[in-house]
């Protein structure tokens, strides 16, 4: 009876850790370098210097003449990123915040900080009016830039999971109508952290998208502002474990565990004899 028991437990043990496991990942991004990185590319804190021009197929955003390049290798998609007839490297983007405008030389900063959301202290990436990107806007984005979905109808699509129109019918958007055939609006439009793997889905992938700040500089008192969407893709070498792993380590040590057990069973049996 006490072995029926014990092998009862481990089999119990194993099959919640491959339920939990199969649901929930525990990796962590480790999106540190790929933030000072970009926002030291021409010194401490000064960012991503660029012009932009905007286009239906996403905002073309080029690097100026005298800057260092903004690294485009996470854009795969045609026409996402490239060289232009310049020489300088580009990417497009969608602006995340349509209601203030910017002009001339402008300056872009990843966002990315600790914010008290409601929910205690979490890492958010928001626009300068304090819009948290969502899980749905950072995904419909990320397919945009490896080639995965058409800029068709996605400005409107990531406008309204950012909460910045609301009177959009789903239904009526591609984008958002397949959104909606695999979860619900709330799932879609909750808070996203680029430093979290949180993606059961696995539509992330090894990408994380933050929202990029941008400034005219020509007005240093009150400068404008916009922002931008930007995808890079993260090293996963530094990132914990993933559920497969730990479903495999949890199953060795319950083995382990399992053979310890019946060692010392035997061990006393023999003394007893």
């Amino acid at each position: 009876m006490k072995h029926t028991k014990t092998l009862a437990t481990l089999f119990a043990a194993i099959l919640v850790a491959t339920v939990f496991c199969g649901n929930y990942s525990f990796a962590d991004f480790d999106v540190s370098k790929i933030l000072e990185n970009f926002n030291n590319m021409n010194g401490n804190g000064v960012g991503f210097i660029f012009t932009f021009k905007e286009d239906s197929q996403g905002d073309k955003l080029t690097s100026k003449t005298d800057t260092a390049n903004v690294n485009i290798d996470s854009y795969t998609a045609p026409g996402s990123s490239g060289i232009d007839a310049s020489g300088l490297s580009y990417f497009r983007s969608f602006c995340v915040e349509p209601r203030e405008s910017v002009e001339g030389n402008l300056v872009g900063t990843l966002n990315y900080e600790l914010k008290d959301t409601g929910k205690g202290e979490e890492w958010v990436t928001q626009t300068s009016r304090g819009d948290e990107l969502t899980v749905g806007a950072a995904i419909l984005y990320k397919e945009f830039a490896v080639g995965d979905r058409s800029a068709d109808g996605l400005r409107e699509a990531i406008l309204t999971l950012m909460g910045m129109i609301t009177d959009t019918d789903w239904l009526d958007n591609l984008h958002l109508r397949e959104l909606l055939s695999k979860g619900s609006k709330a799932e879609w439009m909750a808070h996203y952290d680029p430093g979290r793997y949180e993606d059961t889905r696995g539509l992330m992938g090894d990408y994380c998208v933050f929202v990029m700040t941008v400034v005219s500089p020509d007005d240093s008192e009150t400068p404008d502002r916009q922002d931008f969407l930007y995808i890079a893709k993260v090293d996963t070498n530094t990132d914990v474990p993933e559920p497969a792993s730990i479903l495999l380590w949890t199953i060795g040590g319950l083995g382990v565990a399992g053979s310890s057990w019946v060692k010392k069973r035997r061990m006393k049996k023999l003394i007893a004899a």
